[in-house]
């Protein structure tokens, strides 16, 4: 998908329709490392319940393209996941102010 801005939003949730991405999207394969759209949202889940199913993830250095896995989508656990960079600094009093990290799936 070119742009995940064009796949119809459900109101309710906030989550994308499936069917919407389906029918503006065109099939393809992957074979290389793919990104979490919703990158806290998938860690938090890993952390508390061991894992994450995802039918949606961003394509590397790309801003608004992305590609939709079909139900029930792809199960991310910790050993599935692979983080490339974990990133924290210090303020001037030594305390912990920002952490980041870039989790990648290779499918």
């Amino acid at each position: 998908m070119d742009d995940f801005r064009e796949v119809e939003l459900d109101s309710e949730l906030g989550e994308f329709v499936l069917n919407s991405a389906f029918e503006i999207g065109i099939p393809q394969t992957f074979s290389r490392f793919l990104k979490l759209f919703a990158l806290r949202k998938t860690l938090l889940n890993v952390i508390e319940t061991g894992f994450s199913e995802e039918v949606v993830f961003r394509l590397p250095k790309e801003k608004l393209m992305v590609a939709f896995f079909d139900l029930p989508g792809i199960r991310l656990t910790t050993r599935t996941i692979l983080i490339l960079k974990i990133l924290s600094r210090s303020n001037e009093t030594g305390h912990p102010f920002r952490r980041e990290c870039s989790p990648q799936r290779g499918v």
